[in-house]
């Protein structure tokens, strides 16, 4: 049986680059194609309105828009439809932000052959098709468990943490999406080695009653064990303030998404915070057992009960930073805080580093390991009380 004709619109105001377009696609091996040209934004949103296309091709500059304008009013007539951008070298930033934004891809003119345009097309179809997937298997879950763990302090552990817990869930196939909610840089991209296309920055551009789940479905990166990712911003220009309602519609979002939503979240008291936490199941108090982590904790603590979270609701998890060392016993950190621990991290600096060196989270890195054991248990403690209601 032959390959299905795709159908693409191609919206164009120069016709040599369209003619250029076409011959490059007709000597594509194996793409069929039927291909719709227009010069003006006005004509494509008639077109997108009118027929059913598999794919955009998208000059930013027309005659009546410009730049990023140009891709946000094509995605907002026809968000089904996946669109590629083409632009020139002057205008590869705007491209850029039409990918944050949710476009599939960008192509610099000048440098398109077939090859390169063919797999393009392809693959933007492929991605759409699995986000329309996702999105129609999000209906079969009632609300997903959240997990969220905050940091007594920064450099605690608590993104190695949340990243194995959901690795772990992952790992025994639910449905799982990690979102780490910080209106500051991520680290999480950092010690995956993963380059996202998008994060949440992009999403704090938007109302709240904006972000609903096809916004949220965008800017997942699903890795290779099936754990899905909502990484933080990356670079300080992408650096904004989430507001509380943002916050509510994004942890609730993702919760309809998915069986477990695991929260990396800042340890900087905020209006965001206090409103991820209260739609928060369940809270991790990642902490060290010395003195300037356990007074930190104390802070974080009342925080926390502030914000609504009772005892049950709440436990410590106990990263050690060496096998031996003048640290607080485990019952006198619980005493001193009112809180049970839920579970402690054994040493193992060295071998983060290896998991963060190759990209992989520790209990896929080293699965045999006393923390990756210890991480495990964490899990079941967690995910025990929870179905007991506890």
């Amino acid at each position: 049986m032959s390959e299905k004709s795709i159908q693409i619109l191609l919206v164009e105001d120069n016709p040599g680059d369209a003619r250029l377009i076409r011959e490059i696609l007709r000597e594509a091996p194996g793409l069929r194609f039927d291909m719709a040209v227009v010069e003006r934004l006005s004509q494509a949103l008639q077109q997108l309105e009118e027929k059913l296309f598999d794919v955009v091709l998208l000059d930013l500059s027309l005659p009546d828009s410009q730049g990023l304008d140009t891709f946000d009013k094509v995605y907002a007539r026809a968000p089904q439809v996946p669109v590629i951008v083409l632009t020139g070298l002057a205008d590869e930033t705007a491209a850029v932000r039409a990918v944050q934004s949710g476009a599939e891809d960008y192509l610099v003119k000048g440098r398109i052959d077939s090859e390169l345009l063919a797999r393009s097309i392809r693959y933007a179809i492929a991605r759409h098709e699995k986000l329309r997937d996702t999105l129609e298997s999000a209906g079969t879950y009632q609300r997903g468990q959240v997990l969220g763990f905050i940091g007594a302090k920064g450099g605690v552990g608590t993104t190695t943490v949340a990243l194995n817990v959901a690795t772990i869930l992952a790992s025994r196939r639910h449905s799982v999406i990690l979102a780490e909610l910080r209106p500051f840089l991520g680290t999480l991209a950092a010690v995956l080695r993963h380059t996202p296309a998008r994060n949440l920055s992009q999403l704090l551009t938007l109302d709240p009653a904006a972000i609903n789940q096809r916004e949220l479905a965008a800017r997942l990166a699903t890795l290779a064990s099936g754990l899905r990712v909502l990484f933080g911003p990356q670079t300080a220009e992408d650096t904004a303030d989430i507001t509380a309602p943002q916050a509510e519609a994004i942890v609730e979002g993702l919760a309809s998404m998915a069986e477990y939503v695991v929260l990396d979240l800042p340890w900087i008291p905020s209006e965001a915070t206090a409103a991820a936490v209260r739609h928060s199941d369940y809270i991790g108090l990642v902490l060290q057992a010395e003195p300037d982590s356990l007074a930190a904790a104390r802070v974080t603590s009342h925080f926390l009960r502030a914000w609504g979270v009772k005892e049950e609701g709440c436990g410590l998890v106990v990263v050690s930073k060496a096998l031996v060392g003048d640290t607080l016993g485990l019952k006198y950190v619980s005493e001193q805080l009112g809180l049970r621990v839920v579970g402690v991290m054994a040493p193992a600096a060295d071998l983060c580093l290896s998991a963060q060196l190759v990209g992989e989270p520790l209990v896929l890195h080293q699965p045999d390991s006393i923390a990756a054991s210890n991480l495990s248990d964490l899990t079941e403690r967690i995910i025990a009380r929870r179905s007991m209601g506890l």
